[in-house]
């Protein structure tokens, strides 16, 4: 809960309009992924939009980390999905998008702490089910 939310907050810094650009593209895909119940692609692009955002953040050891985390807790996801298909998920892309667009380093940092609170909220509903 700190360490994305953190390189999302640094990677204000360097966003562009290229940036905002791609990561709208990419949440399109998600967004399309979602729609169709594809979950391989929802994963996928899920995680493309994520570490697109925090790789201009230029923090190498901290976007590791948080890749270190993910492959910890993708399974948890693909059994979320497994389990209930893509309707239920939920996130904050939107959001993060519209704070990068208006140089919000705060707004950014909630939508993406918003995104992964859902995001854990689903799982502990599904391996608690």
């Amino acid at each position: 809960m700190s360490v994305e939310p953190t390189l999302a907050t640094m990677a204000v810094v360097n966003a562009d309009s290229r940036l905002i650009t791609k990561l709208e593209q990419i949440d399109a895909l998600v967004g399309k992924a979602v729609d169709v119940g594809d979950t391989r692609e929802y994963l996928a692009e899920n995680y493309r939009f994520h570490f697109t955002l925090y790789e201009v953040a230029d923090a190498l050891i901290l976007r590791r980390i948080a890749e270190s985390l993910w492959l910890q807790v993708g399974p948890s996801l693909r059994v979320v999905c497994g389990r209930f298909g893509t309707e239920k998920l939920l996130d904050q892309h939107r959001e993060a998008i519209l704070a990068l667009r208006d140089g919000d380093a705060e707004n950014v940092k909630k939508a993406i702490e918003e995104d992964i609170r859902q995001g854990l909220a689903l799982v502990r509903q599904t391996l608690s089910a």
